[in-house]
């Protein structure tokens, strides 16, 4: 009987001073769900640069609010370093929004 998968959906925040840091999460990420398929578990990391697809908008963060289900969403990372991103019309930045 074919068993039933739990996916748990992990949305990184992070501005573009990080991107090593964004790059390993992806890849430690990616081994612990390949590693955990076999119990039922899928890992999966939502973030601009790979979830969002273009689209018209208020602004480019108004089209990141509208294509990500944050209400489905399970694990929060945010990633800063320097940055903290760029201001929108709503926020000090798309990181912090």
């Amino acid at each position: 009987m074919p068993q039933a998968m739990t996916g748990l959906r992990i949305f990184l925040a992070s501005s573009s001073d990080v991107n090593s840091e964004r790059v390993a999460l992806k890849k430690v990420v990616n081994s612990l769900s390949n590693r955990y398929v076999r119990f039922g578990l899928s890992l999966n990391v939502i973030s601009w640069e790979d979830s969002i697809v273009p689209n018209f908008g208020l602004d480019p963060q108004d089209v990141v609010n509208r294509q990500i289900r944050f209400d489905l969403i399970d694990i929060f990372v945010g990633i800063v370093w320097r940055r903290i991103g760029t201001p929108t019309p709503r926020a000090l930045s798309g990181t912090i929004e």
